[in-house]
């Protein structure tokens, strides 16, 4: 029997589910605010996945040649950003546009809230993480396999200060002491860089705001794919963004994906969409633009999990188990490569100078996936859901010191 396993319903939001054969459409602001989109969920599950055997190599060091050669995980950071640029503009953009309307001190002490919670959210695992690599590089690297102190600290400075994206850009053209080995926080960055602009996006009108958006995307699709053009591609944040304006439009519900109801259309169409994500940028850059295809699958993916009526994925225990890991990917995407680092060098003190045979390897993938899985979920319970908390609490006190309404509870977000 198929079961889901149960999302506890807190004071920061509620599972909604549809009507069965009902219809969803536009929600009101504060109730979309409270709603947690329980197939976004999946999407975030997928996203880490991706992510996760992108960096395999970290964790199986003794393969002898990457096993990608035909295929690319990297681009589940960008499904990443597409949903987290959904996310914040579905939970965040009546509040904070109503307050840009107001103007004045309303408007600022809406954004100083907006800012709070994202610091709460996001500031202190990523910086508890940061630390750690650099307290290993230490007293915990003899192999030397967690890197040198003085590139930690350069990882460390320019994460940060939310630069980590230029930083790896120019590490990437040109090496360094300052160099360090924990790459994935150059899209942290970049999407800190969004949610410190997006509040100030809606001092535009919103047809002038959404142009701006399109523009940004196009401006993507023309540039040289660079390095540092890499490391700074917004298009996948503005497409979310865009989902999440046209969800709140009356044209949304005349678009529902109802033939996604039936199980071969649904499976069919959802392997193709996730194939797509690893196949379209695999080396050798077999499809022309690939970023922007990339982009466009993304969205795909955003847009049909943006229904909840089940079009990506019934209910079930592998929706339930990707729900789960969706929950917890943001703790898994800061420590999939200490834990990685973590058990290597453990290995080469126990086995100085060996490679690990068949039965060895199985336990080393055993011991970093428990790891991964524990410390991700403890995280998840004890850390992450208390400083969310907190961070809502000390915005909505932000926001009343002045005599203002709250703004909306926060929808809990991955930053990839």
């Amino acid at each position: 029997m198929n079961r889901e396993i149960a999302v506890p319903r807190t004071a920061e939001y509620q599972v909604v589910d549809p009507p069965q054969g009902g219809k969803t459409g536009p929600l009101p602001g504060d109730v979309a605010a409270r709603t947690k989109i329980v197939e976004i969920e999946v999407l975030r599950a997928v996203a880490i996945l991706f992510v996760v055997t992108a960096h395999s190599h970290n964790g199986l060091w003794w393969r002898p040649t990457p096993f990608e050669n035909s295929l690319s995980f990297a681009y589940g950071v960008d499904l990443f950003f597409c949903v987290s640029g959904f996310v914040i503009a579905r939970s965040f953009y009546g509040s904070l546009s109503e307050a840009a309307a107001t103007g004045g001190p309303v408007y600022w002490n809406a954004v100083a809230a907006f800012w709070i919670r994202r610091a709460y959210r996001i500031v202190p695992l990523a910086w508890l993480w940061l630390a750690i690599p650099l307290l290993m590089s230490v007293i915990f690297n003899r192999s030397g396999y967690s890197s040198h102190l003085l590139g930690n600290v350069g990882d460390s400075l320019s994460a940060v200060l939310n630069v980590y994206n230029f930083h790896a850009a120019h590490c990437v053209a040109q090496s360094t002491k300052w160099c360090g080995p924990d790459t994935i926080y150059w899209s942290l960055s970049l999407e800190e860089q969004f949610y410190l602009v997006f509040p100030l996006l809606l001092v535009l009108p919103k047809r002038v705001m959404i142009a701006v958006l399109v523009a940004a995307i196009i401006w993507m699709m023309t540039r040289t794919m660079t390095t540092l053009a890499f490391m700074t591609r917004i298009d996948a944040i503005c497409l979310g963004v865009l989902i999440a304006f046209f969800k709140q439009s009356s044209a949304y519900n005349s678009f529902t994906p109802v033939f996604l109801s039936n199980p071969i259309k649904r499976a069919t169409v959802a392997a193709i969409l996730i194939a797509a994500l690893a196949i379209v940028p695999a080396p050798g850059a077999l499809v022309p633009a690939y970023t922007t295809v990339v982009t466009a699958v993304c969205g795909a993916l955003v847009l049909i999990a943006s229904y909840d009526r089940g079009f990506l994925m019934k209910r079930g225990l592998l929706r339930a188990a990707l729900v789960w890991i969706g929950e917890r990917s943001f703790a898994l995407y800061l420590i999939h490569n200490p834990v990685a680092w973590f058990v290597h060098e453990l290995f080469d003190r126990i086995f100085p100078d060996q490679l690990p045979n068949d039965t060895m390897k199985v336990v080393i993938i055993l011991l970093q996936l428990t790891l991964m899985l524990s410390i991700s979920d403890l995280s998840f319970r004890y850390f992450e859901t208390p400083l969310r908390r907190r961070g809502s609490r000390l915005a909505k006190a932000w926001m009343n010191r002045s005599g203002e309404p709250a703004i909306p509870p926060m929808a809990p977000v991955v930053g990839a």
